[in-house]
């Protein structure tokens, strides 16, 4: 199984530990994490091509980074490429005390 990370800003250390913790328990499971896209890679191809051919996405959200661009990108990316999107992508609220705290158009992703 592929997972693609999300994260954006302030969620980069979550999402680091996440991937870590990902690849040591489950033999089974291929992460993708941005930062370690090679440097002088065609960075914006390989985030296409992974999204494309990942079989679960998982959004880290915290207040400061809800609104960010690429976190709609990659989860309206995500849900595209399946009909029952709650089935392949997750979403972990980081620093919120209820899910109704998200605003906005994230609020898609609850």
């Amino acid at each position: 199984m592929k997972v693609f990370i999300s994260w954006s800003q302030n969620s980069r250390e979550f999402a680091g530990a996440l991937n870590s913790a990902m690849e040591r328990l489950f033999d089974t499971v291929e992460t993708f994490y941005s930062p370690e896209i090679p440097a002088g890679e065609q960075w914006l191809n390989m985030i296409e091509e992974e999204l494309s051919n990942t079989d679960f996405g998982i959004i880290c959200i915290t207040k400061e980074n809800q609104k960010a661009q690429w976190l709609n990108y990659e989860a309206g990316a995500r849900s595209r490429q399946v009909s029952d999107r709650r089935k392949r992508l997750g979403v972990i609220l980081l620093d919120f005390d209820e899910k109704n705290d998200i605003d906005g158009r994230s609020k898609t992703f609850r």
